[in-house]
């Protein structure tokens, strides 16, 4: 999940763990951080960071910028409506990239509320679904430096960035994961441009994902997106308000 504004404001709460329980290590990586107290969380971690490291190689981009991930009990975003100071609800997530401050929060493996989930709200939430989930969140990330320290251009809008991070996630699962998730939803597939949009993804957020990856496996969106030229729904409806 990206934090960005778009109709609501969205507000990030760490539920921190106590001080003394807590670690800090790097990967064996100058610019990384990772804040844990189990080490599987650390392992996903350092796994999902050699992901997508690998992947922008492939698009000629390295950075030495800070990679923060932080695990937490709970990772609860507060949603505000545009003018008002007071949440109006809250919502409990599995991880959230704040662009804001730079850091990924991600909700502990081993922890009630990801053991009761279903990831692709069908899927057991495995190991290997845990570290997708990093890996989505980094690709935000990344993305967002990407446009910056590459195209100069401004951080992509919410659709964007969602369309990419799930095409990301699902395209970097080991083949059993992806087989069962691209198995979902399967008369589901966008027919434009025009539908990758945040309306859509706040309806069914991983639906649009399956349909993102779909839709990038039959087209260049993904070279358009990395070109900066990509315009999706929300910045074609954008132009016309």
């Amino acid at each position: 999940m990206f934090r960005y504004s778009l109709v609501l404001c969205c507000l990030c709460i760490s539920i921190s763990l106590p001080a003394n329980q807590l670690k800090s290590d790097n990967c064996q990586r100058d610019n990384v951080l990772i804040t844990y107290e189990d080490s599987l969380d650390y392992t996903h971690a350092c796994q999902a960071i050699e992901t997508i490291i690998n992947i922008f190689q492939k698009y000629h981009f390295e950075t030495s910028e800070i990679i923060r991930i932080t695990f937490q009990e709970k990772v609860v975003i507060e949603i505000k409506s545009a003018n008002e100071q007071v949440a109006v609800d809250e919502m409990q997530v599995y991880a959230l990239y704040d662009s804001t401050i730079n850091e990924m929060f991600v909700s502990k493996f081993n922890t009630p509320y990801i053991q009761s989930r279903k990831a692709f709200d069908y899927l057991q939430v495995t190991p290997s679904m845990h570290e997708s989930i990093i890996v989505h969140e980094l690709a935000h990330r990344f993305l967002h430096l990407y446009y910056r320290d590459v195209l100069n251009q401004k951080n992509p809008d919410h659709a964007t960035h969602e369309f990419f991070a799930y095409y990301i996630q699902i395209k970097t699962l080991n083949n059993s994961d992806q087989n069962m998730v691209l198995a979902l939803w399967p008369e589901s597939e966008f027919t434009a441009d025009l539908s990758i949009n945040s309306l859509v993804h706040g309806t069914h957020p991983h639906k649009f994902g399956v349909m993102s990856f779909r839709y990038a496996a039959n087209s260049d969106v993904i070279t358009q997106i990395l070109e900066g030229s990509f315009y999706s729904g929300d910045q074609i409806l954008e132009n016309f308000i």
